[in-house]
């Protein structure tokens, strides 16, 4: 059972989502009304997920500002709460780290999808980043392994060529340090070639972990009875996912480089099957805006003013 925490300086509503979230099988262990409460609570009590309102008049600190600093100390991801849109809202909210929003009113209907997505979102990120990290200390440890024995064939060079200045009438002993040499040089072939066959090792692993412990549980998600919109956005996480996890392609990464996010957030749309309206309404923008950011698109990638179906061009790269 996951446990959750409520932020949300409204007494009624805490009250009536701290019920909702009983009902759909979750544990509340804490409720609190203000954002520098919820910090010292939240090092307490250590939930799975953090439900914070945005907004606390007449406090010195608002919920984007106490979700940064829980997600940066504490590592616990939260999902807003909020009836507000403003753009610079948004913007705020975007890099303090949240994973997710809930419109007021609340709705169960809306509720469980976006704390399950946020939970597992949450979970495979932090795999994602223990596997970087053991990356990082097996390259530390193979790194440290050439450097030694780079040292070892420069002290063998060395004694080699001190031998032959002092010792050159002794051919015999010559020939059987080159060999020696030739030895090492083999050895260090045979670590290289290990580093690069342990690294390709890691990243399969890494990406079989994504598909075999997280990949499933949005499949299952799938298949809940989502809204079209829930149904929509899953499939954008679980595009995401498989982008991230899967090998580098040197034939998409640098057309993608000079793509803004508003127009990467239109891309992976265009792959999906959706159309400018779709788009539109997906992303809360005009048909004009998308119309514009797909011209965009098509005149970096190469194909403006070509007969190129612009989603069969982005399928391609795949």
């Amino acid at each position: 059972m996951h446990k959750l925490m409520i932020v949300d300086d409204e007494a009624i509503l805490a009250t009536h989502l701290e019920e909702l979230l009983g009902q759909m099988g979750y544990s509340v262990v804490a409720v609190s009304s203000s954002g520098k409460e919820a910090i010292d609570i939240a090092r307490q009590v250590m939930p799975d997920l953090i439900l914070m309102d945005i907004l606390f008049p007449d406090q010195d600190m608002d919920g984007i500002e106490a979700a940064g600093i829980i997600s940066r100390d504490l590592d616990i991801p939260v999902v807003f709460i909020s009836g507000h849109s403003r753009e610079e809202i948004v913007q705020r909210s975007r890099i303090s780290g949240v994973y997710g929003f809930l419109s007021k009113p609340l709705s169960a209907e809306q509720i469980k999808p976006t704390i399950e997505i946020a939970i597992y979102q949450k979970e495979a990120d932090r795999n994602l980043r223990k596997a970087f990290d053991e990356l990082d200390r097996r390259v530390m440890e193979r790194t440290a392994e050439l450097t030694r024995a780079n040292h070892q064939l420069s002290r063998e060079i060395a004694e080699r060529k001190r031998v032959n200045l002092e010792l050159q009438e002794k051919e015999r002993e010559l020939e059987y340090k080159s060999l020696n040499l030739e030895e090492t040089n083999a050895a260090l072939k045979v670590l290289l070639k290990q580093r690069k066959e342990d690294r390709l090792q890691l990243e399969e692993k890494v990406i079989a972990n994504v598909r075999e412990f997280v990949l499933p549980f949005i499949e299952r998600l799938k298949q809940t009875g989502l809204t079209d919109t829930q149904a929509t956005f899953t499939g954008i996480v679980e595009t995401n996912l498989k982008e991230i996890t899967a090998p580098f392609s040197p034939k998409l990464s640098p057309r993608y480089m000079t793509l803004t996010p508003n127009e990467i957030h239109v891309v992976n749309l265009v792959k999906q099957g959706k159309r400018t309206r779709e788009i539109a309404d997906l992303l809360d923008r005009t048909y004009g805006t998308v119309g514009s950011r797909r011209c965009h698109i098509r005149k970096k990638i190469g194909i403006k003013g070509k007969k190129a179906n612009l989603r069969t061009q982005l399928l391609s790269y795949q």
